[in-house]
């Protein structure tokens, strides 16, 4: 996952923003024609230069978090019952 896309992303809970914590990223070679086309529309290729592998995603508000594992965030939550068969 770029940091990029952090800008896009709120807490499912109450819709607010999130805040990234990065552990762990590498970098990410962009091609010319990639850059050309970031800048075409707008966006620095710095916001892409690199993947969170793992890492958090935060709502200091709400004091969630979100774990990265492999470059996915996991918004899933903890059932509070035990006979939930799932969590909505």
């Amino acid at each position: 996952m770029t940091p990029r896309v952090v800008d896009l992303m709120a807490c499912p809970i109450d819709k607010s923003p999130l805040e990234l914590l990065e552990w762990e990223s590498v970098p990410n070679v962009l091609s010319e024609e990639d850059i050309k086309r970031i800048i075409a529309h707008g966006l620095k290729p710095s916001a892409f230069s690199k993947e969170i592998v793992t890492g958090a995603l935060l709502n200091r508000a709400q004091q969630i978090f979100y774990p990265i594992y492999r470059g996915v965030p996991r918004y899933s939550r903890v059932c509070e019952s035990a006979r939930e068969t799932a969590c909505s």
